[in-house]
């Protein structure tokens, strides 16, 4: 009798290690670690730094048109869009009113930050940003959102 305990034993152990396995290696939820390492800029540029932040990937962004952000007032972020048409404007966005939106496959594996605000009725259903990586499209929101808390602590 003792045989087949032993063997239970040995095959519990080997259970127990094997899910111990399953979970430290599962930890990642299926993205590799370099998706996860998003930059915080807030921490020791404020809200320059976070400017400065979404206009470097703004650059790598797959929407058509080109947008440049500054800061104007604490609550403001002016908007420099160049048209693929070749057009050009300057749109201000006020912050404190804006809603902030990751959208996923937009037009295939591609997903879109669209900031909805009704003050500026240009804005709607336009994607400031687009990117086949979630993540990307996560930390430019993300971003936004900050500029939007640091916009509200200074009120």
């Amino acid at each position: 009798m003792t045989g087949r305990s032993g063997r239970r034993d040995r095959i519990a152990a080997l259970l127990v290690c094997l899910s111990m396995v399953a979970v430290l290696t599962g930890c990642d939820d299926g993205y590799p670690r370099d998706d996860l390492d998003i930059a915080r800029p807030t921490a020791s540029g404020g809200a320059p730094a976070v400017v400065a932040q979404l206009n470097r990937m703004n650059a790598d962004s797959l929407t058509t048109t080109r947008w440049e952000f500054a800061l104007d007032e604490p609550c403001e972020l002016s908007l420099a869009a160049q048209r693929p048409d070749g057009r050009s404007e300057v749109l201000k966005l006020e912050l404190l009113h804006s809603d902030i939106q990751v959208k996923g496959n937009v037009g295939g594996p591609v997903h879109a930050v669209q900031v909805d605000f009704s003050g500026t009725p240009e804005l709607t259903d336009q994607h400031l940003f687009e990117a086949e990586r979630w993540t990307d499209a996560v930390e430019y929101a993300t971003n936004l959102q900050d500029l939007q808390r640091l916009c509200a602590a200074q009120r």
